[in-house]
């Protein structure tokens, strides 16, 4: 895997840096400018999503993260799409927070 990194690395440079095209890593680009800020962001929603507790139609308490995944991807697709669509909505949540971020000139700094 790290010889596949390393092509790919110098793949990117050589299309990038030597040959000039930048347009197509844009939204790298603006996942890249604040990548820490965007992780933690994830990882504490992730976290508090499944420590709140909301109460279903039948009574019982689950986290808001099934809660979301039942009664919103669940009725899309069958379960291994529904996730797939959870996981992509998620990260589109966030590229939205990052690009927002971008805009508005916000780089976090550590």
């Amino acid at each position: 895997m790290a010889g596949l990194a390393a092509n790919v690395f110098a793949f990117c440079y050589w299309l990038i840096d030597v040959k000039g095209y930048r347009k197509w890593g844009l939204p790298f680009k603006i996942y890249g400018m604040n990548a820490i800020a965007i992780f933690a962001l994830s990882g504490l929603l992730g976290k508090t999503a499944l420590i709140v507790k909301v109460t279903d139609t039948d009574g019982s308490r689950i986290s808001t993260w099934t809660y979301v995944f039942r009664h919103v991807f669940a009725p899309l697709a069958s379960p291994i799409n529904a996730s797939l669509l959870f996981a992509v909505t998620y990260v589109l949540l966030f590229f939205g927070l990052a690009w927002v971020m971008y805009r508005l000139k916000w780089f976090i700094k550590i």
